[in-house]
């Protein structure tokens, strides 16, 4: 049965559905790392009173650039992510 999955719902004796919790550090990913090491890349925020050249920034965290800080050029995207919130490229 490996690599098939089955919807499960776990009820206890009285019929209430029972939801397990667990430890992100022991959740993984297909590609070995686990929930909490994910996470922790998906939540960095950085506020910078000057601009940051894209190349420099890294994937996953969230800009934030005070007023006036630097120059956006015309040509700066941004994009939505569900993981991360905004992100000027």
């Amino acid at each position: 049965m490996a690599g098939k999955y089955l919807p499960t719902e776990l009820q206890d004796s009285n019929g209430d559905i029972v939801y397990p919790h667990t430890e992100a550090d022991i959740v993984f990913m297909t590609d070995g790392s686990n929930v909490e090491e994910e996470l922790r890349k998906k939540t960095s925020i950085v506020i910078s009173d000057e601009s940051i050249p894209v190349e420099q920034r890294k994937e996953g965290t969230m800009y934030l650039f005070k007023k006036g800080a630097g120059t956006q050029i015309q040509s700066t995207v941004a994009m939505a992510s569900p993981t991360v919130g905004y992100k000027l490229l």
